[in-house]
């Protein structure tokens, strides 16, 4: 699997930019034979949650954003965002391939839960996505990391859609950069796995 990483600008609010910005970026992925496009933690909804008072028109303005630049997508895409479930604020992604949009946590806990029995109750299932040949896997934390170094997780690579901000204690927030002194290639040899840095 050829997997393409977005480094573009974005600012908040700024849907239409971002939305047109995304398109071109996908286009540009489409040419040089790229199976999946991820974006950046901060591409739509930011690293943050909206404020309670701007929350309903923030909501509905990044579904239109999202609604409008399905179409223009050029080639799959994993699309980050937070979500907010009124008791915390949860990162998300959406894995859009033309009409398909899964949101790849929100599916993972729903399938853990069915294989388990609804009675047992809420199931912190990682994403396990077959996906053009490989077994995808998508982690948001270094907690996510953890649980697929820890559990038999059968994945090929995983995505890191990462929303911390860079800590100049911490190596691994350096993501690429740090490879030597941050924890990637322990999460790689570990998992068996690729692992991306977004």
């Amino acid at each position: 699997m050829r997997i393409g990483i977005a480094q573009m600008h974005t600012r908040a609010g700024d849907f239409d930019g971002t939305a047109r910005r995304m398109a071109e970026a996908s286009r540009r992925a489409a040419e040089t034979g790229v199976d999946l496009l991820a974006f950046p933690a901060a591409t739509l909804a930011g690293v943050a949650p909206v404020s309670l008072s701007d929350r309903e028109g923030f909501l509905l303005d990044l579904i239109e954003c999202l609604m409008g630049v399905i179409d223009d997508l050029a080639c799959p895409c994993l699309v980050p965002l937070l979500v907010d479930t009124g008791d915390a604020v949860l990162p998300e992604a959406l894995l859009i391939d033309g009409e398909d949009i899964r949101p790849v946590r929100f599916a993972a806990r729903l399938e853990a839960m069915s294989a388990r029995g609804a009675d047992e109750g809420v199931v912190d299932a990682l994403p396990e996505i077959a996906f053009r040949g490989a077994r995808l896997g998508v982690a948001f934390t270094y907690e996510d990391l953890n649980a697929y170094d820890d559990y038999e997780y059968d994945v090929d690579v995983i995505v890191f859609l990462s929303g911390y901000g860079f800590a100049i204690d911490d190596p691994s927030s350096a993501l690429g950069s740090s490879i030597t002194e941050g924890r990637f290639l322990s999460d790689a040899e570990t998992t068996g796995a690729w692992i991306v840095g977004v």
